[in-house]
């Protein structure tokens, strides 16, 4: 691909938070300089095709509810009636 070739290409850093983003910009190396974002996308922030970045979503999707439930879990676990005493400072 050339590194001067304008693309449309699908954000998927933040798309727990707000959802894919279209953007348009430049591959430069393994990069995304995206029109009107200060930073650089690395590869693993973005897809070229809308499928991809569906597909990518719903893997990061299904990570987090997992750790959510994990979470979730550790927390029912937790025992509140215990009290620990610490040591005189």
């Amino acid at each position: 691909m050339d590194s001067q070739q304008q693309i449309t290409a699908y954000l998927t850093k933040y798309a727990l938070a707000g959802g894919i983003l279209e953007v348009h910009g430049v591959v430069q190396g393994n990069y995304l300089n995206a029109k009107g974002y200060v930073v650089l996308f690395g590869k693993q922030d973005y897809c070229l095709t809308r499928e991809d970045a569906i597909r990518r979503v719903g893997e990061m999707r299904d990570k987090r509810i997992a750790s959510l439930k994990k979470q979730i879990a550790k927390l029912e676990k937790l025992n509140v009636n215990r009290v620990k005493a610490v040591a005189d400072v």
